[in-house]
């Protein structure tokens, strides 16, 4: 991938942003784009409402909708590096779950660490024990003693089979805390207040996360939830190994949530962390 500053015009957007822009590259009439695009993501008209605004805002649009040289740049930035993200874990072996680990990588990670790791591929591709994908069965065994900060999101698989993020990942602070100690190693989250509008009477609601639940070896797990925080047991986890200063960490969670009156019932989603 060509060597690229991160720099106004190359902000990286989320996947979504940039189905967004592209399906708005697409519609010959700008009238009625935003209508468009929400049907087509199966969204709220507000969501892409305030994206495309804030483009506008940015140089990115005009009022029209139409793109300005610098939107133009910044919608082929993000997809090239989108691409080679994907085409980085194809060819290091990915198969299982690869659209949730792109879109973790794509959109958490770090950007130079990112941009270097697929930078380097070619060097290293003649090397097969260097790019094949290593499972890691304990992860204690390569990590320290004390507490990682790590970067998470959760994803959620819909009846179309396609991956999104998961309306639990608004009940998380963005990093998580890998503690590994003496007597107990674990993934730390800390909850957070979650905010919807009602479709019903379009009041704004305020909730929180009520319960959590994970797969531990087959088995369902109750998890506390206690002052705010939440623990999994890193032994119920699974670790993979990409090389280059990059491990992804999944497991398989069962939430529910209150928002205002109302109880959402339990989703299972995928929670994602790279470290």
């Amino acid at each position: 991938m060509e060597k690229t500053t991160e720099t106004a015009d190359t902000i990286r957007l989320t996947v979504q942003q940039i189905g967004f822009l592209a399906e708005l590259e697409k519609l010959d009439k700008r009238r009625g784009a935003v209508e468009a695009v929400s049907k087509k993501f199966g969204l709220v008209h507000s969501k892409v409402s305030r994206f495309f605004k804030s483009c506008v805002e940015k140089g990115y649009l005009t009022q029209e909708f139409k793109f300005t040289e610098k939107g133009r740049r910044l919608l082929e930035w993000n997809r090239r590096l989108e691409k080679d993200v994907r085409n980085y874990l194809i060819r290091t072996g990915a198969k299982e779950g690869i659209d949730d680990l792109a879109r973790a990588l794509f959109e958490n990670a770090d950007y130079e660490i990112l941009e270097k790791t697929i930078a380097e591929y070619p060097r290293i591709e003649a090397d097969a024990s260097k790019i094949q994908r290593t499972i890691v069965t304990d992860v204690r065994d390569v990590l320290s003693h004390g507490r990682h900060l790590v970067r998470i999101a959760i994803f959620q698989t819909d009846a179309r089979g396609e991956t999104k993020k998961s309306m639990a990942d608004r009940g998380f602070e963005r990093y998580a805390q890998l503690v590994y100690g003496e007597k107990e190693s674990y993934l730390e989250l800390t909850t957070r207040d979650m905010h919807a509008v009602s479709r019903v009477n379009g009041k704004r609601m305020t909730g929180r996360l009520a319960s959590l639940k994970y797969l531990d070896a087959g088995m369902v797990q109750n998890a506390e939830i206690l002052d705010g925080k939440v623990k999994i047991p890193l032994t119920a986890c699974m670790y993979q190994d990409f090389g280059r200063g990059i491990m992804w960490g999944n497991v398989m969670i069962t939430v529910a949530c209150s928002l205002g009156t109302a109880h959402m019932p339990e989703s299972t989603a995928r929670l994602v962390f790279i470290f």
